[in-house]
């Protein structure tokens, strides 16, 4: 069972089924986003994909939207429009010094009690959670001590320490620190998308000598998303 969404966990989704693997996917219902792909899903659509709601400023941001868009009166338009300008706000620059590690931590009551049915009424021995946002590890942290299941945690970018995820003031810092070391201590594997970030998580840890605990699995591609392509010779 996986908690989270991307491209890459998309590529996990559609292969595990090769390796005897059935993955149950628990995510967000629909986001405020400046991007939007629903040719993504395409590949996954026979996979089991379980969207909760959030607390998330996106999500609310998204509701929001959808509500003034069916809404014809000028004056209640405008009124969500200052709403929507108002949430956009707090989730750009309240949201990042409010909570730790992400705004994304409001997902969290939906996604494990959504999750803990999943588990329970299918009898999931493994957890997959994947980072950013870094309080989806904290879902499969709880999950992991609720359920006493797997855990295998993957990082896309670092958490601490590195450029992705500044830190707005110095009480972020060893909270967020506190956090990435309660997650690589107790996942069960952990991945990073190259060997410099799985190396870096490995000596943050502190645990060097459990080489087997930290692995690489990096970007690639699918040869499936370019098989439609005409082959062009290389001298044309």
């Amino acid at each position: 069972m996986g908690m989270g969404g991307t491209q890459r966990s998309a590529k996990f989704v559609k292969y595990l089924p090769k390796f005897n693997w059935e993955p149950i996917v628990v995510t967000v219902k629909d986001v405020h986003y400046y991007a939007h792909d629903n040719s993504l899903l395409n590949e996954i659509n026979n996979r089991k994909i379980i969207r909760t709601e959030s607390c998330d400023p996106l999500r609310l941001l998204a509701r929001l939207s959808k509500t003034s868009s069916t809404n014809k009166k000028a004056n209640q338009s405008s009124t969500r429009n200052r709403k929507s300008k108002l949430l956009n706000l707090l989730n750009h620059f309240i949201g990042e010094w409010l909570f730790i590690p992400d705004s994304k931590v409001l997902w969290l009551p939906f996604a494990i009690k959504s999750s803990l049915s999943i588990i329970r009424k299918n009898k999931i021995p493994v957890i997959y959670s994947t980072s950013p946002p870094h309080s989806a590890h904290l879902g499969g942290l709880l999950l992991k001590w609720i359920t006493g299941a797997k855990w295998v945690a993957d990082f896309r970018d670092d958490w601490t320490g590195g450029e992705s995820q500044p830190n707005p003031t110095i009480l972020h810092t060893p909270i967020n620190r506190l956090m990435e070391k309660f997650v690589l201590k107790f996942a069960d594997r952990v991945i990073g998308m190259c060997d410099h970030l799985a190396e870096n998580l490995k000596r943050k840890s502190g645990y060097l000598s459990q080489r087997k605990k930290f692995i690489t699995i990096m970007n690639g591609y699918d040869r499936d998303d370019f098989s439609r392509l005409d082959k062009v010779p290389p001298d044309a």
